[in-house]
């Protein structure tokens, strides 16, 4: 098992919509609080990372909201969550990954220069008593980077 699973990412962004639905069957409030520790807990604090949201913030509250160090929720507002992920892309794409199944956003990141990940990359690491091995040894390859690769590239 790889031990540096963020050895080559500086920044994630993860499709929190995505993620909600797939892990929980909905993006609603709880399913994302049940989720922040398991995220706080598996991500390392020097990586910064962005879980996207579609939507506008609640009333008072801002469209960014920081977890911890390293780690924040964002609502897209008027934009869709993958238009908002593609343009923290576009401003900086270099040592970025970006966590989705939406195949036409990865496919779309991956244009600029970000690599991606699929969701069972992620849920491998938030549960990995969850996981199940896939053919080839990698979890939910559709990128261009193998999950056990040992330095930056």
């Amino acid at each position: 098992m790889n031990r540096e699973p963020f050895a080559a990412i500086d920044r994630l962004l993860i499709d929190g919509n995505n993620l909600l639905h797939r892990r929980s069957g909905g993006a609603d409030p709880g399913a994302l609080r049940a989720l922040l520790p398991r995220l706080s807990a598996v991500i390392p604090a020097h990586i910064v990372t962005i879980v996207m949201l579609d939507g506008h913030a609640a009333p008072g509250s801002g469209r960014v909201q920081r977890i911890r160090s390293g780690l924040e929720i964002r609502q897209s507002g008027s934009l869709s969550a993958d238009d908002a992920l593609l343009n923290l892309v576009r401003d900086s794409p270099r040592g970025t990954t970006l966590v989705s199944d939406d195949r036409a956003l990865r496919d779309k990141a991956m244009s600029f220069g970000a690599h991606t990940v699929r969701l069972a990359w992620l849920e491998e690491l938030l549960d990995p008593s969850m996981s199940r091995p896939s053919p080839g040894g990698g979890v939910g390859l559709g990128n261009r980077r193998p999950r056990h690769q040992g330095g930056r590239g």
